[in-house]
């Protein structure tokens, strides 16, 4: 996957220029291929914390930036709620309870907001999206609510990177994303995100956060779990 993000964007800098457009460009390609892959996510929001970094004083430039990745994005989750329809019967058959338990309480809340809440925060999505897809689930309202969402995090990503370009150099901003991203990773990686999302529907966002304050370790894998 990074060679072959290596080769476009060595390609398309080569047509383009090093520019504002061939940043656009390649945001929007390396977002799309970072999400079309299930459970192969690059880490595509650093790459846009530290362009929006770039034109701190730019705001028309970020806003660009920001849309044409959230739709680069979303049209690469489009893909991964394809493959859950193109292999529903194979799907439904092998996806384990405690997701299926997950997905119908999802459900009951409405699927589009899971929908949404999935893509507007770091949480695993492909496997919510594949079951979205299996169930054949209305396309434009799955492709609405995953662009709804993908603006929402990646506004937050461009935000952020903007107050990091206005006090800082851009080498500092470059190492601060890749910090930032290997720590996410890990997080993503220890979160029992199920028991997480479970807790959030059955008692709400103030008591989860009360929780996770007071027994953080009660939303983290145990060691059987990973």
């Amino acid at each position: 996957m990074l060679s072959i993000l290596h080769a476009v964007s060595q390609y398309l800098k080569h047509v383009l220029g090093s520019g504002i457009l061939y940043i656009i460009v390649i945001t929007g390609i390396i977002s799309f291929l970072s999400n079309c892959v299930p459970y192969l996510t690059v880490p595509y929001l650093a790459i846009i914390f530290v362009y929006t970094s770039m034109f701190s004083n730019n705001i028309p430039t970020i806003l660009l930036i920001v849309f044409i990745s959230s739709l680069g994005a979303a049209l690469g989750k489009i893909v991964v709620y394809l493959i859950g329809k193109s292999f529903r019967r194979f799907i439904v058959g092998k996806v384990n309870d405690r997701d299926i338990e997950l997905f119908n309480k999802l459900a009951d809340k409405g699927i589009f907001f899971a929908i949404f809440l999935f893509a507007a925060t770091p949480l695993p999505d492909d496997v919510l999206y594949i079951i979205v897809g299996a169930l054949k689930y209305s396309p434009l309202k799955f492709f609405l609510a995953c662009l709804s969402g993908k603006f929402v995090i990646t506004e937050f990503v461009a935000l952020s990177g903007q107050v990091m370009g206005e006090v800082l150099p851009t080498g500092v901003v470059v190492v601060l994303s890749i910090i930032i991203t290997i720590i996410v990773i890990l997080i993503i990686r220890r979160v029992d995100w199920n028991r997480l999302i479970k807790t959030m529907l059955d008692y709400g966002m103030l008591k989860t956060i009360d929780i996770a304050i007071h027994n953080p370790k009660y939303f983290l894998k145990s060691s059987r779990d990973q």
